[in-house]
């Protein structure tokens, strides 16, 4: 269908534009769905950054279907909730290029959350390099999905991350058993976090906020300098949240923590500065007590008195 294109009245000024990244069609979207306006942000994004060109976007199977008709940029068509696998291979092969996956909520949270939980899981496309890389030089990560080997003991778990630390590789002949210097560190662990006791009971059988300490031992036993934790206080109860916060303090000694977290006790229990993120956009950065003294924090996320 041909679509025209009025200018404006004489006197009137433009404030809209149809971005270059966004192609001149008309939509099969129902009315009031939103995702006209999510198209146009996009489409914004990628014409103020210059990524046009490089970008390439996949379209799953659903709402989204006709996606590639819509923007003004390669695109492919994936299964239904396969769009991140497909994302991950056309970004390890081009990893130069912008890829960008375009999903509903059937599609991302319903019949696709497994692709989406495992894509993150693997921690993909961070910087270009495989997670093991990332954690090699001096960083490690812990996701809101617990992610331990279920099977082999507390032991063993945290063991696994103190081998390569230790500078042992792989190797078929070796009897880890034996290596004193890998016990002695996961027995240090062990009792950061609390866990010495519990050491040869199959990770699997824990409770959900043993779970996450144990992953948190495992996080810092590969001796990183850095470690991010996204919201990992998320499902606990207030005795849980309490453990965990204090857990965290003393791992977290003499090292970098970068910490996302909605809880806000969580936050300024641990934090030594504050970004708040509203809508995308860093509204306040600064010391705790400057962050619950500002106006716009309070208004956003702490909530501000109200006003005859």
């Amino acid at each position: 269908m041909a679509v025209t294109t009025f200018a404006p009245p004489a006197g009137m000024e433009m404030i809209y534009q149809r971005p270059e990244s966004l192609a001149d069609v008309h939509t099969h979207y129902c009315p009031g769905c939103m995702h006209g306006v999510a198209h146009r942000l996009l489409a914004e994004a990628l014409d103020e950054l210059g990524l046009r060109e490089r970008t390439i976007l996949v379209a799953p199977v659903g709402c989204s279907v006709f996606a590639y008709n819509y923007f003004a940029v390669d695109a492919v068509e994936a299964a239904h909730g396969r769009a991140p696998a497909m994302a991950t291979g056309i970004k390890r092969v081009h990893p130069d290029n912008i890829v960008i996956t375009y999903q509903g909520d059937g599609d991302l949270a319903a019949i696709g959350t497994a692709e989406i939980v495992h894509a993150a899981a693997r921690g993909e496309n961070i910087t270009g390099l495989r997670p093991f890389e990332i954690n090699r030089r001096g960083l490690s990560r812990s996701f809101q999905v617990t992610n331990i080997f279920p099977r082999l003991s507390v032991w063993e778990n945290v063991r696994c991350a103190v081998l390569w630390s230790k500078g042992y590789k792989y190797s078929f002949w070796q009897n880890v058993d034996k290596l004193e210097d890998v016990r002695a560190r996961t027995q240090e662990i062990l009792e950061q976090i609390n866990m010495a006791n519990r050491a040869e009971i199959p990770a699997g059988v824990l409770t959900y906020a043993e779970q996450r300490a144990l992953e948190i031992g495992i996080t810092i036993a590969g001796g990183a300098d850095i470690i991010l934790l996204d919201e990992p206080t998320a499902g606990m109860s207030r005795s849980e949240t309490e453990h965990a916060v204090a857990l965290i303090k003393k791992v977290s000694e003499g090292r970098t923590l970068i910490i996302i977290e909605h809880d806000m006790g969580v936050v300024f229990n641990l934090a030594d500065r504050i970004s708040v993120l509203v809508y995308g956009q860093i509204i306040a950065t600064d010391e705790p007590a400057k962050i619950k003294a500002n106006q716009k924090v309070q208004e956003a996320y702490l909530g501000a008195a109200g006003h005859d």
